[in-house]
């Protein structure tokens, strides 16, 4: 059940998201931090109360894609969105720390957020960047990898967790695993401009090592 602090701490939240948009980091920060002092410990993702069940969803967008992959069951309860709070300010304190490079403060926030809402992939995929700023492409690798696992995985959200996999496979020297990652991730978003110069970086990497494999890659890109 949804308290009045949690009501009021939502509305901190919208507050802090469009100081970001504003590019004023310094009061978003201010406001996500207190947010992020009252994070439950014991979380409730969705309950049901008078016939009906209620699930905090981050976004609009969120929402109407649960409920278009939920369908028309009838015999399922009317389902009601309530706004993410705790969850949504952990992920969002952590991505401004990590633009600030505090990557122990931002992973601590994360593994917070992760705690409430484990289903998440937000907090995976973020993770991912987190570790390969401070150059742990295994850790990295392995964020991505149980990202691409969860079953909410939206078609961009599963993209970019193929490249992950497919950058971090090319830091692993694991030259064949990146190519295919990218490769499935150009199947979903085909005009990606990230993925397709990771896959000539990854060429011209094969090409350094004397690979015949990164001489033809060089060659269709030219």
């Amino acid at each position: 059940m949804q308290t009045e602090i949690e009501k009021n701490d939502a509305k901190k939240v919208e507050k802090a998201l469009k100081l970001l948009s504003e590019k004023d980091i310094p009061a978003a920060q201010a406001l996500l931090t207190d947010v992020c002092s009252r994070c439950p410990d014991n979380y409730e993702y969705e309950y049901t109360m008078d016939g009906s069940q209620y699930i905090k969803f981050w976004s609009l967008m969120e929402f109407t894609e649960y409920v278009a992959k939920r369908g028309e069951d009838t015999t399922q309860q009317s389902l009601l969105w309530i706004p993410s709070v705790y969850p949504r300010a952990c992920f969002y304190l952590a991505y401004i720390l990590v633009d600030k490079r505090d990557l122990d403060g931002s992973l601590r926030w994360l593994k917070r957020g992760m705690t409430m809402e484990p289903g998440n992939p937000n907090f995976l995929l973020e993770m991912g960047v987190v570790y390969a700023h401070m150059k742990e492409s295994l850790r990295s690798f392995e964020c991505y990898k149980k990202a691409v696992t969860l079953t909410n995985l939206s078609k961009d959200k599963h993209a970019t967790a193929l490249r992950g996999l497919g950058v971090q496979s090319i830091d692993l020297e694991q030259w064949e695993d990146a190519e295919k990652y990218l490769n499935a991730s150009l199947e979903i978003e085909p005009d990606n401009q990230i993925a397709k110069q990771e896959l000539l970086y990854l060429a011209q990497v094969r090409l350094k090592h004397g690979s015949k494999k990164g001489k033809s890659w060089l060659k269709f890109w030219n």
